[in-house]
């Protein structure tokens, strides 16, 4: 009901290797969308004038780049919502390639060895933006080492929401066996899956012969390494639409993660469930006002 305008504006593809030519001259980086017919900008040209334009992810706000090369102005302000800097996300990833549990990853290596040129147009764009919203107090640091004196750009820290109905879930007395793993086992949340599944569960097991490992998420794809390593101890759930009932069937909850970006809504749907979490200190970085060592481990 409070939709005025819906437009949808085409952007046209360009060539990968055109796109890294240009981030690497200095044009745009390569995820700002921008390359926009000029009829499809002039369609929006003559809607409202607004005192704040949103761009989120923040790739989008090339299209507020397009028009301005238009003579388009489309408001008094533009504010993004930014899940964490660019530089931050290369650089955790890059980080990863180091800690012996995702293996080879060449896009890894491509997105380190660019971080240089991000730092740049992350600097750029930043500072010509008015507001930024934020999630943790992490990100909030990042984005204030990024833009340095920038004085103009405010930056606010609103995290997510809770799951509210996870209150209900009743303290645990009798003991299940069941431990909450909620991942997908694709992309590189599958390679950690891999590696917790190869180096941590056979030690579970050791400890406890009855524990259960219930996986939440998106299922391993045909063909998948994942595949050879589920046996009768690990219940593939796919996606589930009560959480509550199934926090109710488990003792703890595993976040074996290794990034360290954005706000892990897997920890905090834990904490308010009231679950005892095994998580990596990079996930738990993640969550504001917890003290690692102290609130958790």
């Amino acid at each position: 009901g409070m939709v005025r305008h819906v437009n949808i504006i085409k952007a046209k593809k360009r060539p990968l290797k055109v796109s890294y030519l240009r981030e690497i001259i200095g044009i745009s980086p390569v995820f700002f969308i921008d390359n926009f017919d000029e009829n499809d900008l002039i369609k929006i040209s003559n809607i409202d004038y607004y005192d704040v334009a949103w761009c989120t992810p923040v790739g989008v706000m090339g299209i507020l780049h397009a028009c301005k090369k238009v003579g388009i102005f489309l408001s008094k302000a533009i504010a993004i919502g930014h899940n964490d800097a660019k530089v931050s996300l290369y650089w955790d990833g890059f980080k990863q390639l180091f800690r012996g549990r995702i293996g080879i990853d060449w896009i890894r290596v491509f997105q380190g060895l660019r971080i240089p040129w991000i730092w740049m147009y992350e600097r750029r764009y930043l500072s010509g933006v008015d507001l930024i919203h934020v999630q943790t107090k992490l990100e909030k640091k990042r984005m204030l080492c990024i833009l340095k004196k920038n004085t103009k750009t405010k930056i606010i820290l609103a995290s997510n929401g809770i799951n509210k109905s996870l209150k209900e879930v009743e303290p645990r007395i009798k003991k299940n066996n069941r431990i909450l793993f909620m991942t997908h086992l694709t992309g590189v949340r599958g390679k950690e899956a891999e590696w917790f599944l190869l180096n941590v569960w056979p030690d579970v097991l050791i400890s406890n012969v009855n524990a259960e490992l219930l996986v939440v998420g998106l299922p391993p794809r045909k063909g998948s390494k994942l595949n050879d390593l589920i046996h009768s101890s690990v219940k593939i759930c796919g996606f589930v639409d009560d959480l509550t009932t199934l926090m109710r069937v488990v003792d703890i909850l595993v976040v074996p993660t290794l990034h360290g970006t954005g706000w892990v809504n897997r920890l905090s749907d834990g904490l308010v469930a009231g679950l005892p979490i095994v998580a990596s200190p990079e996930s738990l970085a993640t969550i504001n006002n917890i003290d690692i060592g102290v609130n958790a481990f």
